[in-house]
């Protein structure tokens, strides 16, 4: 490879990224997915290598599926649905009887083996993109990938405590009096392709067994905890710069909103209105707690937001039905 190709490849691997969402068998999760599909019309296309969509379910069900993502793929842009592409688990090297939260995690970093770009974004149906996301996004102007940080609670405390230990290296920014915040432990979340193979070579040596049995089988780590404790392990964490401004991401989650503030409409508001949110994410549990009321002021959110009947539509479908 001569040096002009190896630039520009190596500029394509900057600029472009694989997109990767991770989607099992239930209604609501395929309601999600296509909303997540429409709202990638606010993502840069030049950003976009491939949309990668993984269904993390009983293998007995993948022809089924097929002919449900055949609708689904509509969805997206005119001028992204050739970068679309549907894996099963045996794509990548795995076959599990049913699908969890578990081997959701599992699958976040054991599809580095299929990806095709320096970095990737790893999403949950939950996720969708409510304003225009451009390369700042993700990278500082030296091309440096953002980790950004939130508080994620004591029991995630727990779990980023035995990740730390399982490599034996202890938590690298207590000195930037950031006080409960932690890497963040939702998504999208910037994955590097390498670094995520080093993992999995790194624990399959150390434990003698393949990478995904030794995860599902033990109860003690969470998926990006366990990435950024091997990170801090090897010396990698600082290949990201850390970004402690606010997490750009706001989560409906299955709180009850009558003794939960934080997941009240109007601090939901509040937050997307004074603050620079891009992405806003729908917890499938969240549906059973909602009022009335709740629903109709995220349908004129979603109504104002995406200004599509087809896919409003879809949104009232699934929350009133």
């Amino acid at each position: 490879m001569n040096k002009l190709v190896f630039l520009k490849y190596n500029n394509f691997l900057y600029t472009k990224m694989d997109f990767i969402t991770i989607v099992f068998n239930h209604e609501l999760e395929i309601q999600l997915l296509k909303l997540q599909a429409f709202s990638f019309k606010f993502i840069d296309p030049e950003l976009i290598n491939r949309i990668v969509v993984v269904f993390n379910d009983k293998k007995e069900l993948n022809d089924t599926f097929s002919v449900t993502f055949e609708n689904i793929l509509s969805y997206y842009p005119t001028n992204l649905k050739n970068k679309v592409k549907l894996l099963f688990l045996k794509d990548i090297g795995l076959d599990f009887p049913d699908s969890n939260w578990r081997t959701q995690q599992v699958v976040k970093i054991q599809v580095a083996k299929i990806v095709k770009t320096k970095y990737y974004i790893v999403l949950d149906t939950k996720n969708h993109f409510i304003k225009h996301i451009n390369r700042n996004f993700f990278f500082n102007s030296e091309r440096k990938p953002y980790m950004y940080f939130d508080d994620a609670g004591d029991i995630f405390g727990t779990f980023y405590n035995n990740c730390l230990s399982y490599f034996n290296t202890t938590c690298p920014n207590k000195s930037l009096n950031i006080g409960n915040l932690r890497i963040q432990t939702i998504t999208p979340f910037l994955f590097i392709t390498q670094e995520c193979l080093n993992l999995i070579k790194h624990v399959e040596q150390r434990e003698n067994r393949p990478f995904h049995i030794f995860f599902v089988d033990t109860t003690l780590y969470t998926e990006f905890y366990f990435y950024y404790s091997y990170l801090v392990h090897s010396n990698k964490h600082i290949l990201y710069e850390n970004n402690l401004v606010h997490v750009p991401f706001v989560t409906l989650g299955p709180q009850d909103p009558k003794t939960n503030y934080y997941n009240t409409w109007d601090y939901k508001k509040h937050v997307i209105d004074t603050q620079d949110i891009r992405v806003f994410s729908f917890h499938r549990h969240s549906l059973y707690i909602l009022d009335n009321e709740y629903k109709k002021n995220l349908l004129d959110f979603y109504n104002k937001t995406y200004q599509n009947q087809d896919i409003i539509k879809n949104i009232f479908y699934f929350l009133f039905t």
